[in-house]
């Protein structure tokens, strides 16, 4: 069956490598750039310090939240609004003033990345079988290695130049550091884009019990990977879970959104209504 939808699963192999670039880039890249900050933004060796691991405190607060969301919600919906939102959040950091602002900024980028630097690998390994996910994430994880030349190389040739462009009407300078922001920025962009041309994982569909969608999806991967066929070509009649795996059941409406809350306290409710049906 994976032979048949070849085509389109390169194309979600390769949208969720530059999603895995994205993220180093949006928490290694700061690295690079706060030396050639300190003096615009008046920062002190402590300063800098933080302002390099506070995006790694955001991703640490939220990576509970993110996980139960992409869970609930679905895997990919909660991959484009965390890109763009951080996209939004690492190029208002660019334009920061002062210490403070560029601060919670980049603590709004980990925040915000700390869904994606997860949920990109569920939603990557859910499009394959069990013999084959490992190597496929393995192979799209050569983006993080990737993302490491990438934000060194463009950082030093960005840098490399001294020029500055005083915007018309505000008391602001746009420097190459600054500049620098929205290069570390475009991967993240390109992965939101590229996922609003992309389905949602089949098998989130299958864990909720929307079994019509998640064949939907299956039966459009083929379609797209043969463009001359038709829907009565599609061989496949029904799907079922993985071996070992219970779906279908759902928590009434009024605990859904405890549902969170509960499983931080240990209360795995949904085993109880899987268990009853």
């Amino acid at each position: 069956m994976e032979k048949d939808l070849e085509e389109p699963l390169c194309m979600v192999f390769i949208a969720s490598s530059i999603v895995m670039m994205a993220v180093l880039n949006e928490t290694m890249g700061i690295a690079i750039v706060i030396p050639a900050a300190q003096c615009d933004l008046n920062l002190s060796s402590t300063d800098k310090g933080i302002l390099t691991g506070v995006s790694f405190a955001g991703i640490i607060v939220s990576s509970h939240f993110w996980g139960y969301i992409a869970d609930t919600k679905g895997r990919r919906s909660t991959l484009i609004v965390s890109l763009l939102l951080t996209a939004t959040c690492a190029l208002v950091s660019g334009f920061s003033i002062n210490f403070t602002m560029m601060a919670v900024m980049r603590f709004l980028v980990g925040v915000f990345v700390s869904a994606p630097s997860a949920t990109i690998f569920a939603y990557l390994g859910e499009f394959f079988k069990t013999t084959k996910r490992t190597i496929v994430i393995t192979y799209a994880s050569v983006a993080v290695g990737l993302s490491g030349v990438f934000t060194a190389t463009t950082g030093w040739y960005v840098l490399s130049f001294d020029w500055e462009l005083p915007l018309p009407g505000v008391a602001f300078t746009l420097r190459p550091w600054r500049f620098l922001f929205i290069v570390y920025t475009l991967p993240t962009l390109i992965g939101a884009c590229w996922l609003i041309f992309l389905p949602e994982s089949p098998k989130f569909y299958l864990s909720r019990d929307r079994k019509s969608e998640a064949f939907a999806i299956l039966q459009r991967l083929y379609l797209e990977n043969h463009p001359n066929a038709t829907v009565d070509d599609f061989y496949i009649q029904h799907i079922v879970p993985e071996a070992g795996q219970k779906y279908g059941a759902k928590m009434p409406a009024r605990l859904q959104g405890a549902g969170m809350w509960l499983e931080v306290c240990g209360i795995k409710l949904s085993h109880y209504f899987i268990s009853q049906t």
